[in-house]
């Protein structure tokens, strides 16, 4: 069984409805001087506005971490195969079919909290 943590969600507080406020004032505003703006656009600068500096976003780096570990056990797995066939024993499965539990269980957690951040 997978479990996967639950994140806590914050809840609004007056300061952060107090900058809602504003950010919606000078969405009107601009809005008002550019009319052709459009609401992807006003989505895509709120994102950039939230960017933070030079730190990659953690959905990124868990995918990087997550792809070198699955790289790392798909080496071990041919490694094992390759050792295997050289002494002309059968594969251990019990380890071969670790290996493919831990890589599926890592997809699935990256594929989770990939589809919880965005």
């Amino acid at each position: 069984m997978i479990i996967v943590p639950h994140t806590q969600t914050a809840h609004p507080t007056a300061r952060s409805r107090a900058l809602a406020e504003r950010l919606r004032e000078t969405i009107a505003d601009f809005q008002m001087r550019e009319p052709k703006v459009t609401t992807e656009e006003i989505a895509m600068a709120l994102r950039e506005a939230q960017s933070v500096s030079g730190a990659p976003p953690r959905g990124r780096a868990i995918a990087i971490i997550t792809a070198l570990t699955a790289s790392l056990l798909a080496f071990g797995l041919v490694f094992l195969r390759a050792r295997s066939e050289r002494t002309g024993q059968e594969p251990p499965m019990v380890s071969i079919i670790a290996i493919v539990i831990v890589l599926l269980a890592a997809v699935a957690v990256v594929v989770m909290r990939l589809r919880n951040n965005g």
